[in-house]
């Protein structure tokens, strides 16, 4: 089995496909075996064939044309490049033609970059022709390019080298002779000038630097000296200056904030006082309203007062029809002759005793029942104000059958708020009375300034100290909580655990410790007498 390995031109167009004259005409087919290495051998043999005849490919190496074609190609405008719509390249030309350079708009709004454009300009003609018409650009930059140098003119430059002299000192770029960039270029590309520059270096000594005096030496680094001092003081100056700029700059960014906050405060204000205005008119308007509402009331009510003495007085049988009833006045129920107390209403809420003597609510239980005078009580607490028991402040009624759907009066009581709560352990007051006449006697202070007065930091030296023992003794010695000793002495936890440390710290003074030593065993001895030792292990 035979393959036919065959090359064909991409066609002029960007889109592709086959010229016509690439059909048959240019023999590149070849029989080969169907292995791989065989084909990739053909097609290679194949390649360097279309090259020898002048094939090209594109600039991406996607397409390959015969010669005719890549002219057409290259002669055609394409639809877009890498992406972007040719017609923005032609756009760029136009802009440049203009006088704006490709700076000030490539990369930007769908256009080229600079890059870009420069390779399509050099690639198709129709923009190069155009483009040609643009100013150059970079004219008034003032760029100067040396001249070229003649070879006669690199021959004395190696004979001046030879002959001892530096290459600073000969290319100088003056009446002629190369700059030093000129003499680099030249030895990397020419092979013959970097060997004789070899041979030179090789062959030529360069004559010693003199050898300087003492004085020239000293003259030189008092110089650099100088030179070093002024460079040091320029550097401190624009540091100073940079300080005291940014040091500008913060206090600009600072009043800037000041006035920011101070701007906000009075917006604040204004919106404060704005608000306080509106509630007041709101409030106003209320008044405004339950006044009329009252004084059409009044009206009313009056009104229907002698509408009524007049159906009174009529028979037996309108007085009980409207005593029994609500008086309707203009089809509004203004007055009713005959209301049931708070109490009696309450009552009548509430269903008959059970067998334990609960009573409960006919129906769902309300939220608040009215006592008169336009005020509202819990039921638990209205059941005890008709039954005539006061619930004091810092009170809470509790149900003594336990049933919290019972309201009857009898099962209902007034209890503490905090009645749940577990009482806490104290340190008995003989105890802490005691200790307390053990160190007022010791530090001659009365027994009221040992407890805390409540106000942070109005106790003085004198007595703080007293207060820190005080209360060491009954913590550390005594070895009661901190907690229990906070509630004894008046303070928090925080002030006894801090005074204990203070007092620790002073106990590595040996008399302080003598000192605390020994008042501790007298308040042993004192417990062990006569006073009651509670909690103590």
């Amino acid at each position: 089995m035979t393959l036919w390995v065959e090359i064909r031109c991409s066609g002029p167009s960007p889109a592709g496909g086959s010229c016509p004259e690439g059909h048959g005409e240019r023999g590149f087919g070849s029989a080969i075996e169907e292995s791989h290495p065989a084909l990739k051998a053909a097609y290679s043999r194949l390649l360097k064939q279309a090259e020898g005849d002048g094939w090209q490919r594109d600039t991406k190496m996607l397409a390959l044309r015969c010669p005719h074609c890549a002219a057409a190609f290259m002669a055609a405008d394409p639809v877009e490049i890498a992406g972007i719509p040719f017609q923005k390249f032609i756009e760029g030309v136009e802009l440049c033609v203009a006088g704006r350079p490709p700076s000030s708009w490539a990369g930007r709004d769908g256009f080229p970059t600079a890059t870009q454009f420069r390779n399509a300009v050099n690639r198709f003609p129709s923009l190069r022709q155009r483009y040609e018409q643009a100013p150059d650009f970079k004219g008034g930059r003032g760029v100067k390019r040396a001249a070229p140098v003649a070879e006669e003119r690199w021959a004395m430059v190696l004979d001046r080298l030879r002959a001892g002299e530096r290459v600073a000192d000969v290319c100088t770029g003056l009446d002629g002779w190369p700059t030093l960039k000129q003499w680099h270029h030249r030895r990397a590309t020419d092979e013959g000038l970097s060997h004789a520059r070899g041979e030179i270096r090789a062959t030529v000594r360069r004559p010693s630097r003199p050898r300087l005096t003492p004085e020239e030496r000293g003259e030189r680094q008092r110089m650099s000296a100088e030179r070093k001092r002024a460079a040091d003081a320029k550097r401190h100056q624009l540091a100073r200056e940079v300080n005291e700029f940014l040091r500008a700059e913060r206090e600009r960014a600072k009043a800037l904030a000041r006035a920011e906050r101070e701007e906000r405060r009075r917006e604040a204000e204004a919106a404060e006082k704005a608000r306080r205005n509106e509630e007041r008119w709101l409030a106003r308007e209320a008044r405004l309203r339950e006044k009329e509402q009252k004084r059409w009331k009044q009206a009313e009510e009056q009104r229907a007062a002698r509408f009524a003495e007049e159906i009174l007085g009529l028979a037996p049988a309108a007085t009980r029809r409207v005593r029994n009833r609500n008086l309707m006045v203009n089809r509004r129920k203004v007055v009713r002759l005959r209301v049931d107390p708070p109490e009696a209403q309450f009552d009548r809420r509430l269903g008959k005793p059970d067998a334990e003597g609960c009573r409960y609510f006919i129906g769902p239980v309300p939220t608040s029942i009215s006592v008169g005078g336009g005020k509202s009580m819990k039921p638990e607490r209205a059941a005890l104000f008709f039954a005539g028991v006061a619930v004091p402040k810092g009170y809470v009624v509790e149900h003594t059958c336990w049933n919290d759907a019972c309201f009857a009066s009898g099962h209902l009581k007034a209890v503490p708020a905090n009645w749940r709560e577990k009482p806490k352990k104290t340190i008995p007051q003989e105890i802490v009375e005691a200790a307390a006449e053990i160190v007022s006697h010791q530090f001659g202070v009365s027994r009221p300034d040992l407890n805390a007065t409540g106000k942070r930091g109005s106790a003085s030296r004198q007595i703080a100290f007293p207060r820190q023992v005080f209360r060491y003794l009954l913590n550390v010695e005594l070895e009661y909580t901190l907690a229990m000793v906070a509630v004894a002495t008046g303070c928090d936890v925080a002030t006894v655990r801090h005074g204990n440390h203070l007092i620790e710290d002073r106990r590595d003074d040996q008399a302080f410790d003598d000192l605390m030593e020994g008042m501790a065993q007298r308040v042993r001895d004192l417990l062990s007498r006569g006073v009651q030792r509670a909690f103590l292990g």
